[in-house]
């Protein structure tokens, strides 16, 4: 099985200009911490820009990660599917299904409803449960309410989730405004394939307009949580953008990060010191 074909990052085009004729560079000393185990550098035959992408080695890493990955997640579906069989023979469900299903007939879900109405992680179970139709009736627009609850009750993984919808039309219209408002709520929840997600289309400036600045801020906060996604475009960008831009998107990320650390202390000392009700 070809990894390298499969698992290959979409940077064979040239930032700059978007040529397809490229050659390795060489590793110069302004490069830094990189590491040629993770990206490569390359030039652009046409308008000469220098620019990095994933290298072979990496991508043949995950590759091998992703194999693990898919053996593991096979072994825990025969392992789930085998458990659900044994449960559907006793007559066992979940307390969700439950409230769902009477006598083989749908019911409504008002008792789950009311159970799950002011928590933010189990808005999110029951709108995936809706949309799956795994565990309750499924109901796209139903889905999409506790979805969007959870999401307004500060869950990250909804947020995220609703942005990949909109953005994808999954069931819904495509639209892109929307995808990046719930983007960049989870973006500042901290989830970083949304900061990845948020730094591309400020790069592209399609659906919100160009700031480079902001991108790189977004790519940077990203590529500090490990995504090498956002690696590869902070470092990018870096060929693309002014001095100025550059300092300013360094600015934005030393004030997250020291708002992060602030808040993460406060939620440390809430914890030692629970206030007395």
């Amino acid at each position: 099985m070809n990894f390298a074909a499969i698992l290959s990052l979409p940077a064979t085009k040239c930032p700059t200009c978007h040529g397809t004729q490229l050659r390795p560079s060489r590793w110069i000393t302004g490069d830094g911490a990189l590491r040629p185990l993770v990206l490569s550098p390359y030039r652009c035959i046409a308008c000469n820009t220098r620019f990095f992408k994933p290298s072979r080695n990496f991508i043949m890493l995950l590759g091998g990660i992703a194999l693990f990955g898919m053996v593991v997640v096979s072994i825990v579906s025969i392992t789930y599917w085998i458990h659900r069989g044994g449960e559907k023979e006793q007559g066992g469900f979940s307390p969700l299904r439950g409230a769902a299903v009477k006598d083989g007939a749908a019911q409504p879900l008002a008792p789950a409803l009311r159970a799950v109405s002011a928590d933010a992680q189990m808005q999110f179970e029951l709108g995936m449960r809706y949309l799956s139709g795994e565990g309750a009736p499924r109901n796209h627009a139903e889905g999409l309410k506790w979805l969007e609850m959870a999401a307004s009750g500060g869950h990250p993984v909804a947020s995220y989730d609703l942005g990949e919808i909109y953005r994808g039309g999954v069931g819904v219209q495509s639209n892109e405004s929307l995808a990046f408002h719930w983007y960049d709520q989870a973006a500042r929840e901290n989830h970083p394939d949304a900061q990845y997600q948020i730094a591309v289309m400020l790069r592209e400036g399609k659906v919100v307009p160009m700031d480079l600045a902001k991108s790189y801020a977004w790519a940077t906060i990203g590529a500090i949580q490990g995504h090498i996604g956002a690696v590869t475009l902070r470092e990018n960008l870096k060929h693309v953008m002014t001095l100025q831009q550059i300092q300013d998107g360094q600015r934005a990320v030393d004030a997250w990060t020291a708002a992060t650390e602030k808040a993460r202390v406060a939620a440390g000392n809430a914890a030692r010191n629970p206030v007395a009700r």
